[in-house]
């Protein structure tokens, strides 16, 4: 049964699991995030709590604990407060996702409270496409366009192209679902947009943090890659990041038994032991391969940008994938761009008027970046089948450039 912590009117729900044998671990305090509730972790936790007491932290507007969103810096402040009431100093904190922020906020502030502190799906600072893909989710969920909202939030935080490697693909994908389903049933938008807003409004993380971390990140994951997780890993004193492979932003639930084993060496051991599907890296630098992990082909082909005003521009895109394109033009100046939400239309010789929603991340003099906004996983994976093809072509033109 969850019990209440209570500090100047504000609500943190709490839950714990006593381990079955004496432990002389300290326990650990699990922060609950929008898409890794008790469900998604009971499995985690069961593991977990036979060897350490472990605490489930639902901070305001995680989880069941429907109390008016903070700030990671408020929040952290109130973990602290709650840290000290339950005489929890030395305890081992974890955090997954959108309370990555939160935890480390807390070690950064408060660094002689947590013994070590774990996360998984963190960023320094959210990349400007993953900013611009989620900004279009956001406003797919406030006009209502559930399709578009649902595919928008799938193909970003999972790695859809790399579906075929990632095991227990479908599994994740049904719990990330299950969330997502309530926060596009319209029952309350203005609460389920200020929740998504969250990883918009997050401020960056600070440098020089003295807590021992472990960073566990997805191989896959195109929402904070592993390289996002390696700048998190320099901005830390003492820092280890382990790739779980063949998973990706939901590598708990593709990869049970590697992320908790991965998390149990660390606790123990102060460092993550040798385990089969899990690469440990503790330079400065990572293989090129994990830089980029969205295929990208080669493209040379001219397509037309479309405004609201119904402008027609013509463009030369230069390279392409399911997520997004690198365009470039000789009229880049023209009022159509000034627009937030264009259409690129499509028209090869193997295609005719393919139509893509898209928005500008970058823009260098006449060449731009952009992310797509597909409507519905069905013109996803439409697309995808077409640049397939480009790619089986097996022509200069359509060569594959990287992945």
């Amino acid at each position: 049964m969850k019990k209440v912590f209570i500090y100047r009117g504000i609500k943190v729900l709490e839950e714990i699991w006593k381990p079955t044998k004496t432990s002389k671990l300290p326990p650990l305090v699990l922060l609950a995030s929008h898409f890794h509730d008790q469900q998604v972790l009971k499995n985690f936790i069961h593991g977990m709590s036979q060897f350490c007491p472990v605490i489930l932290v639902e901070m305001p507007s995680f989880g069941e604990n429907s109390s008016t969103p903070l700030n990671d810096v408020e929040s952290a402040d109130i973990l602290a407060k709650y840290f000290e009431d339950r005489n929890l100093r030395g305890a081992n904190l974890m955090a997954l996702g959108d309370s990555t922020g939160i935890a480390y906020f807390f070690s950064y502030m408060y660094p002689r409270w947590p013994g070590k502190l774990i996360l998984s799906g963190v960023a320094a600072r959210l990349r400007d496409s993953v900013r611009t893909l989620f900004k279009g989710n956001i406003e797919a969920l406030a006009n209502k366009q559930s399709g578009k909202f649902l595919t928008g939030m799938h193909a970003g935080m999972m790695n859809h192209s790399k579906r075929k490697y990632i095991e227990s693909y479908n599994e994740s994908k049904n719990d990330l679902y299950r969330f997502l389903e309530i926060e596009s049933s319209h029952e309350d938008p203005e609460g389920s947009i200020e929740k998504l807003g969250r990883y918009l409004k997050r401020d960056d993380l600070p440098d020089d943090i003295k807590v021992p971390t472990l960073l566990i990140a997805g191989e896959y994951d195109p929402f904070t890659s592993v390289h996002d997780h390696l700048l998190v890993a320099k901005r830390c004193h003492q820092a280890q990041l382990a790739v779980l492979s063949s998973s990706d932003h939901l590598c708990l639930i593709q990869r049970p038994k590697e992320f908790l084993m991965t998390a149990l060496s660390f606790i123990v051991k102060d460092k993550v032991s040798e385990l089969a599907g899990v690469k440990v890296h503790s330079g400065d630098d990572i293989p090129g391969y994990l830089r980029q992990i969205y295929p990208r082909i080669h493209f040379d082909e001219i397509g037309f940008i479309q405004s609201r005003s119904g402008s027609q521009i013509p463009i030369n895109i230069k390279d392409i994938n399911i997520y997004g394109c690198q365009l470039f033009t000789l009229f880049s100046k023209h009022r159509s761009f000034r627009d937030q939400n264009l259409t690129l239309r499509l028209n090869t010789e193997d295609v005719e008027d393919f139509i893509l929603d898209l928005s500008f991340f970058s823009q260098n003099r006449g060449t731009f970046k952009a992310v797509f906004h597909h409507s519905s996983i069905d013109v996803l994976e439409s697309f995808e089948a077409l640049l397939e093809r480009f790619q089986q072509s097996k022509t200069k033109k359509h060569s594959l450039i990287s992945a």
